[in-house]
């Protein structure tokens, strides 16, 4: 926690890029300033295709992911991110019960809910770390 703020902090990472990729604006824009106000360096994308792109240019550490995104879904850019020997850790948000199946179906890293707070979201994160 950063003393006197109540609010959990990350573990310490050597590299704090997170990508974050979500159709919804909402969702997406609030998402990056709350791990902004974390202190993570964030990017973001509004479908896979996008999101492909900036993994190969930007090598976030975890790319935090709706798998229903558009344009290419969350199963096609798991598999092209480990074909191009990414070592991003895939993390699924899905805004239903069956987050955990997605992301086993696509073997991420972790998984969060819709909704989630702030605390499992820097939780997740850290663990990925």
């Amino acid at each position: 926690m950063r003393p006197g703020s109540g609010v959990p902090q990350p573990a310490p990472a050597k590299n704090r890029m997170v990508l974050v990729v979500d159709e919804d604006a909402v969702v997406l824009a609030t998402t990056a300033e709350v791990l902004r106000n974390a202190g993570y360096t964030v990017t973001t994308a509004e479908d896979g295709a996008q999101a492909l792109e900036r993994v190969t240019e930007l090598a976030p550490f975890a790319v935090l992911m709706d798998p229903g995104m558009p344009v290419m879904n969350g199963e096609e850019f798991a598999n092209r991110v480990r074909a191009r020997g990414s070592r991003a850790k895939l993390l699924v948000m899905a805004g239903d019960d069956d987050a955990r199946a997605l992301a086993t179906q696509i073997h991420a890293d972790g998984y969060l809910t819709k909704p989630f707070s702030l605390q499992e979201l820097l939780e997740v994160l850290d663990r990925a770390a």
